[in-house]
């Protein structure tokens, strides 16, 4: 069974974001291997769903034969469980970063109340995009409709190597030490460092090198 290995960006980033790039460059030139980083921004990050970001992965998944290890940050680790779930054949291994375990619930206290029903009366609320040096995007309800119809953290049996920061101000750490202290296969790393993970990326890709055996 062939082995690939993939990067799941996370919410307001893609394909080109500084910790894809990173960790393209890292993958590259320490293991020699062509990570595989889709654009879960589909058909537009203004129309982003759950739905359509699994038909992306999906569309990633074109080979006969092929496990998975999958690398995965924040919103991009959300979608990684819940398409390991769906699909737990395809799926070798899981390194998730800061995995946005809960998001729902997050928004709705992040966001209050009043600016939650603004977003569903309106359709749409400005979010950054993060590719475009912060530029503000609507992003249609949609989102926040699909999302009520998957778990908020998804259950899978595969290994699950997971690193959190303790200075996260966007996921809280606390929601990756429960679903990790309720889930066996889950080996748990808590890093001095924020949402972003960059300033301990070198020492998440030497435990992850191990993790997968690379």
């Amino acid at each position: 069974m062939k082995r690939k290995f993939a990067y799941l960006h996370g919410f307001g980033s893609g394909p080109t974001g500084g910790k894809a790039a990173k960790l393209i460059e890292i993958f590259k030139n320490l293991h020699d291997i062509d990570l595989v980083v889709p654009d879960l921004n589909y058909p537009s990050y203004s129309e982003i769903t759950i739905t359509n970001a699994l038909k992306v992965i999906d569309k990633m998944d074109n080979e006969k034969n092929v496990t998975w290890c999958i690398i995965a940050s924040s919103f991009g680790a959300y979608l990684a469980t819940l398409w390991t779930k769906l699909n737990p054949s395809r799926v070798e291994k899981l390194v998730l970063l800061c995995p946005g375990f809960r998001l729902l619930e997050i928004w709705s206290q992040t966001l209050g109340k009043d600016k939650m029903q603004l977003w569903e009366k309106q359709g749409c609320l400005e979010f950054p995009d993060y590719i475009q040096k912060g530029k503000l995007v609507p992003i249609r309800y949609d989102l926040i409709k699909d999302f009520q119809n998957y778990p908020p953290s998804p259950q899978v049996s595969c290994p699950i190597l997971m690193f959190h920061g303790n200075q996260d101000e966007t996921i809280p750490i606390e929601y990756s030490k429960e679903y990790a202290k309720e889930n066996k296969n889950v080996t748990f790393l808590e890093v001095a460092d924020d949402h972003r993970l960059l300033r301990t990326l070198d020492f998440i890709d030497r435990r992850a090198a191990r993790f997968l055996e690379i």
